[in-house]
């Protein structure tokens, strides 16, 4: 890589790590994710609270960002992405949604608002879930 001040090559270390902060209320859920991209090399920030993780943000941005659709808080799935957004309209957002029905319905397909953002559900793989991440960041 060239460094864009003195056109010298210049070591990058890791550039390809990307900070992923994972918003999921269940704990062996989020360590299990936590262990998957970590293994792979990614810097994981994690929260089983959308409030606080839009705090986290804010303290420092994350790469990609990987919200349980039925996570718990003041802020629900669909307003937490509308107020990341208002900040960081860029923001890189995977919604995950742990079973295929909640209620009768299909929490992915049920929260409004949750448009245009790549999403993943468990079980998921390992592979799957990096190349979700790497996606997200292209």
């Amino acid at each position: 890589m060239l460094c864009f001040g003195c056109g010298r090559a210049a070591v990058v270390p890791r550039a390809w790590a990307a900070r992923v902060l994972v918003i999921i209320q269940d704990a062996s859920l989020r360590n299990l994710l936590r262990e998957m991209l970590t293994g792979a090399g990614h810097d994981v920030v994690e929260t089983d609270d959308t409030s606080v993780a839009l705090a986290a943000c804010r303290a420092a941005p994350a790469d990609v960002i990987i919200v349980d659709v039925l996570a718990p808080g003041r802020v629900r799935a669909p307003e937490f992405q509308r107020q990341l957004r208002a900040t960081f309209p860029d923001a890189r957002i995977v919604a995950l949604a742990g079973r295929t029905s909640y209620a009768g319905v299909d929490p992915l397909m049920a929260a409004p608002g949750l448009e245009g953002v790549r999403s993943l559900r468990m079980p998921i793989s390992r592979e799957a879930l990096l190349k979700t991440v790497e996606e997200a960041r292209a």
